[in-house]
């Protein structure tokens, strides 16, 4: 839970909060993140009360609202039982060196997250509301558009979703276009200088942590997935249940803003890992799914 709330926290105020003037279609992202956080982020009651006090904010705003005057109402909305932690140091995506990891790496595991929480939540639901299970992932893509502070990022991904809206209809697709996506940008960052030596990027899940979800892989490293299978896999790993609220240890103190500030953000990263237990994850999980399969 660490890393989810450190990603909610630096880009609220590091990305979101660093704007000049947030304005029009930003204003308008801004308030459907904010929607989307706190109708889906599986967090505690005191960080959905504080998000949910935070979009009442903003959606009573004109369209015109400065970056800072947001991270002021931030300070000013929360109290002892609403409030977001402040950054810890990273748990699961802690990299090998500071440069490395750290909250591109939980951005995705919160982005995947939102999908599989609204995957749960619309997988039963029909017409309209079926519908508005595609709506987290149509955020996350104009979050990605709008506020993400690494450009050549932003754009790669928007290449990617440009015929979003034709590619996904429902929740459940959402969640798997997310994953596909993920798995495409560890493909193409495979061996560049952004890569954590100690966490190679991989295609998710690998052989160790679901081999039947690989139907077929040729030499050159193609892989013919179980989407099914794929899907279920993520529902385990990134459902409420297997998110462990994790206490950081008190001899560490939250990280000041000009720590905060200076944490690499060069690269969306990869390792979905969300406690110091999920080391294990993969080998239960593994077990799980050979029982499930019929």
């Amino acid at each position: 839970m660490t890393d989810l709330e450190n990603a909610i926290y630096y880009s609220l105020t590091q990305e979101i909060g660093v704007v000049k003037y947030i304005t029009e279609e930003k204003f308008s992202v801004l308030k459907s993140y904010l929607s989307v956080l706190k109708d889906h982020f599986p967090g505690s009651p005191h960080v959905i009360g504080f998000l949910s006090e935070l979009h009442k904010w903003v959606s009573a705003k004109t369209d015109n609202i400065t970056g800072e005057e947001f991270v002021h109402a931030m300070d000013d909305l929360k109290g002892s039982e609403i409030y977001l932690p402040k950054m810890h140091e990273w748990v699961g995506c802690k990299g090998s060196e500071p440069r490395y990891r750290g909250y591109p790496c939980s951005l995705w595991t919160l982005f995947h997250t939102l999908t599989i929480q609204a995957e749960n939540m619309f997988e039963d639901a029909r017409g309209y509301m079926k519908k508005r299970g595609t709506n987290v992932l149509f955020t996350i893509r104009d979050y990605v558009k709008h506020f993400f502070t690494c450009e050549e990022c932003s754009q790669n991904f928007a290449k990617m979703a440009e015929n979003l809206e034709d590619e996904v209809s429902t929740a459940r697709e959402a969640a798997l276009w997310l994953w596909n996506a993920h798995n495409r940008v560890n493909g193409r960052l495979a061996g560049d200088v952004t890569e954590d030596p100690k966490y190679p990027k991989v295609q998710f899940p690998t052989k160790e942590m679901c081999g039947k979800c690989r139907i077929e892989e040729d030499e050159s490293g193609n892989i013919q997935w179980d989407k099914a299978l794929v899907l279920r896999y993520l529902q385990h790993f990134y459902g409420k249940d297997n998110i462990i609220n994790s206490q950081v240890p008190q001899v560490k103190e939250a990280l000041s803003i000009d720590q905060i500030a200076g944490l690499e953000n060069s690269s969306m990263g990869l390792k979905f890992t969300l406690c110091p237990v999920s080391t294990l994850l993969p080998v239960l999980l593994y077990v799980i799914m050979y029982f499930l399969d019929p």
